[in-house]
């Protein structure tokens, strides 16, 4: 296999990632809408949604941090982050 070719491959996982990543945010966004129509309508589920808000964020963010670490992996960046 060419070096261009696991490149490409790489970028294709990492494209892939970013769209799981995104549609747990998705999913997030819309379980915290629900805990908002909870607070109205039924208060006795606010806390399960609490709870699987909390769960679907600490999913997310493992996805991210798995995104950055492939990144840095994958690109050799020769300006510093903060610049």
């Amino acid at each position: 296999m060419s070096e261009k070719a696991g490149s490409k491959r790489r970028v294709d996982l990492i494209k892939s990632r970013i769209v799981e990543h995104a549609l747990k945010v998705h999913e997030t966004v819309e379980a915290l809408r629900q805990l908002f129509d909870a607070s109205l309508k039924d208060p006795s589920k606010v806390g399960e949604y609490f709870e699987k808000i909390y769960v679907l964020e600490h999913e997310a963010d493992k996805l991210k941090r798995g995104i950055i670490s492939e990144l840095r992996l994958a690109y050799l960046h020769p300006i510093d982050r903060e610049d």
